[in-house]
């Protein structure tokens, strides 16, 4: 089975005023490990990024290369990303219901507060983790979903500073054009011209640094 790996941060904070970042990739550390005994454990936040995706972008270099034969449709999480984030969702149960008992999994509302943005692939993401860190089922097997009565917030792609692609900021704009004439990034293309123009006859687009990141992600996706 092909996995994404995505990063996990939890954030924990403890009674006597200690708090602890934990990095995972994709599982809750044991956060008593971080912790005094005698501390109680009074806020988790956590963070993390969507599971695995279907490309977003297509370049027609052959009559197969189209979004027909992506289930969902393009940009869409898979079903293995609904899978990953079920997952990690039960050993989120695992862990702060079952085994810390920080969660009372019949007072959900008053305990959890979700964001997410606003893509389909992040707001089915978040559905994912909840509807594992609130079933009662033994299996991970299909179908992943159980009711979970967590409400999942988001706002306006151009208005969430959560999405920065979409975010409509003029800094964030001076920023990536200081990035893309950056002597490192021009430097690179400079090095790359030949390569560069072979993959845009191949992929018959102009070549440029946002295309270079467009090109991968397809390829990439496209691999699994």
């Amino acid at each position: 089975m092909n996995w994404v790996l995505f990063c996990c941060f939890t954030f924990v904070l403890y009674g006597k005023g200690i708090s602890r970042s934990v990095i995972s990739s994709g599982l809750p550390e044991a956060v008593e490990d971080f912790a005094n005994p005698r501390d109680k454990l009074l806020h988790v936040h956590t963070v993390w990024r969507h599971g695995e995706r279907n490309p977003s972008h297509l370049f027609p270099i052959n009559d197969l290369n189209n979004a027909s034969v992506f289930v969902g449709g393009l940009g869409q999480l898979t079903k293995n990303g609904v899978k990953q984030l079920h997952t990690l969702g039960r050993n989120f149960q695992t862990k702060y219901v079952q085994n810390l008992k920080f969660l009372n999994p019949d007072n959900i509302n008053s305990e959890i507060y979700a964001r997410s943005t606003d893509p389909d692939r992040a707001l089915i993401s978040a559905m994912s983790f909840f509807s594992g860190l609130l079933t009662n089922d033994s299996t991970n097997n299909p179908p992943f979903f159980k009711f979970a009565p967590v409400p999942i917030h988001s706002q306006a792609p151009a208005d969430d500073p959560l999405q920065f692609l979409t975010f409509e900021c003029q800094r964030k704009n001076q920023l990536w054009d200081i990035v893309h004439r950056s002597n490192a990034i021009q430097t690179l293309l400079n090095n790359s011209d030949a390569l560069l123009d072979e993959f845009a006859e191949y992929f018959k687009v102009e070549m440029n640094f946002n295309q270079i990141s467009a090109i991968y992600d397809t390829v990439f996706f496209e691999d699994k």
